[in-house]
């Protein structure tokens, strides 16, 4: 499930949309792999709808200068530990080998 806050600024402020999205990433742990790809698909998704809404808001919007232009917080049963690559991934952006 994904949903787009706007709020309501005063006049003199600019409007900041958010991206709100929920995930249920699968319960076994021996599948640490499937919880790895599920994580990419999710940011790849969600990276594609947000390029959509700010690419609607300003024509001249190019996403490979613009990145992170609009936050995004990600909700959700991650069903995995601290140290897991799915969440290292998640939540630093990077992969680290010895995680497969």
């Amino acid at each position: 499930m994904v949903l787009l806050f706007s709020g309501c600024p005063p006049p003199d402020q600019a409007q900041q949309q958010i991206l709100v999205s929920t995930v249920h990433f699968a319960w076994e742990p021996e599948y640490s792999d499937v919880k790895l790809i599920q994580s990419m698909i999710l940011m790849s998704e969600l990276r594609n709808f947000a390029d959509t809404l700010l690419k609607e808001k300003d024509p001249e919007y190019n996403s490979a200068t613009s990145v992170g232009s609009m936050p995004i917080v990600l909700c959700g049963d991650l069903n995995s530990l601290p140290d897991s690559g799915m969440r290292t991934l998640l939540s630093l952006l990077v992969f680290q080998s010895y995680h497969l």
